[in-house]
């Protein structure tokens, strides 16, 4: 993504460069600065998830919200925003303190939203380190149910955060510049429900039964191939 010139011959390699290029014919100069950095940043989390669930390290909560920032991607998706909209929101904006809560507000409402949703397929596949229910588990000796109740009182209140502080954020005195920050706002609340329903919509966690799952809140738990007596595969779970 730094470099024009760079390339090999792995597909990663070719993706990347062709989205580069068209990415950068339309990208603004303090936006696309915004989205490298942001790009590393990723990178480097999902490297240190990696090493994490090598050592079977469970983070305590301050780092793990640190980290799951960053390594859900969901920052970047946000950053990808700004350019399907044309705007380029300086640095300024970004930064105010109402802006920054009602911005990790909702990245914080995808990110574990989706923790709950993905957990089973995670901790089937021994990937569940690195998961809000799994840190609630292991550090606040909860139980499966009550992890994933807390997790919706939390985003509940998540989602009452993110409408405050859009209701509060200030003008900043170009009405240009007043309505990219209100667009980019209202993007981020569709983020926050279309990450929601897209959990439904593809089979990625809860396989065909998908439909089923969304009309009743209950998901049959799969079995981790390294913890098979851990639950019974008939067990469920209320995700709402």
């Amino acid at each position: 993504m730094r470099n024009s010139d760079y390339c090999n011959s792995s597909k990663l390699a070719q993706i990347t460069k062709d989205f580069r290029q068209r990415y950068f014919r339309t990208a603004e100069p303090v936006s696309s600065a915004r989205f490298l950095r942001h790009c590393a940043d990723y990178i480097g989390a999902v490297c240190t998830e990696a090493e994490l669930r090598e050592r079977g390290e469970v983070l305590d909560v301050d780092a793990f919200i640190r980290l799951c920032r960053n390594n859900s991607a969901v920052v970047l998706c946000f950053d990808i925003v700004e350019y399907a909209l044309g705007t380029s929101l300086p640095e300024e904006v970004v930064e105010h303190p109402i802006f920054r809560e009602m911005y990790w507000a909702a990245t914080d409402m995808v990110c574990w939203a989706n923790d709950v949703y993905s957990w089973s397929m995670e901790q089937a596949k021994d990937i569940g380190g690195n998961n809000i229910v799994t840190f609630l588990m292991k550090h606040r000796n909860m139980s499966l149910q009550s992890a994933c109740d807390y997790v919706g009182l939390y985003c509940e209140a998540l989602v009452k955060r993110y409408l405050s502080a859009k209701d509060r954020l200030p003008s900043w005195g170009s009405s240009r510049l007043d309505m990219d920050v209100a667009r980019y706002a209202e993007a981020c609340g569709h983020w926050m429900k279309g990450n929601l329903d897209w959990s439904f919509e593809t089979p990625r966690y809860f396989g065909p039964t998908r439909s089923e799952v969304k009309r009743t809140r209950l998901a049959t738990l799969r079995r981790s191939p390294s913890h098979p007596n851990d639950f019974d595969p008939e067990t469920s779970c209320d995700s709402d």
